[in-house]
């Protein structure tokens, strides 16, 4: 996990929590991940797992409610949503706001922390993590593999 934020006292809080027990992904009868926010059931990917143990991290660790975290945030620029080559729209895994009525509106001008996850056999989403950041105004990022907590 590397950890990139403007602020070296919060990077430094942040890298000294990182350092704890992986928390339980639910999963129900059928295998699928049940998620952390919602309640619906996922594809049970490496990089679902990744991010539902990050998601659990920021709510039990960092103590964010539940309120402002939100995953799968369309990345905008201007008023348009980025795309990729093939023309998805990209999206961060999760996205910290700086408050309830900010996450429930989608309010992209007042994300506080971008958390970019991959499955832990992936090495890239540096550059992806990097573009998510200027194109919001997050005062920080994260990128998560995790390694140690996929089944």
């Amino acid at each position: 996990m590397t950890l990139g934020y403007r602020c070296p006292k919060i990077r430094a809080e942040l890298e000294a929590r990182a350092k704890v027990d992986k928390f339980e992904v639910e999963v129900d009868e059928d295998g699928k991940i049940i998620d952390f926010l919602e309640g619906d059931p996922l594809a049970p990917t490496p990089e679902e797992y990744v991010r539902q143990d990050y998601l659990r991290r920021l709510h039990r660790e960092y103590h964010y409610p539940k309120a402002v975290l939100k995953r799968e945030v369309a990345i905008y620029y201007g008023g348009k949503p980025l795309a990729d080559e093939a023309g998805k729209p990209v999206r961060a895994d999760i996205a910290v706001y700086a408050n309830a009525k900010a996450c429930s509106d989608g309010d992209q001008g007042q994300i506080e922390l971008i958390v970019e996850c991959k499955a832990p056999n992936e090495t890239e989403g540096y550059n992806q993590l990097v573009s998510y950041i200027f194109n919001t105004s997050a005062n920080g990022a994260l990128h998560s593999t995790m390694s140690s907590i996929c089944p």
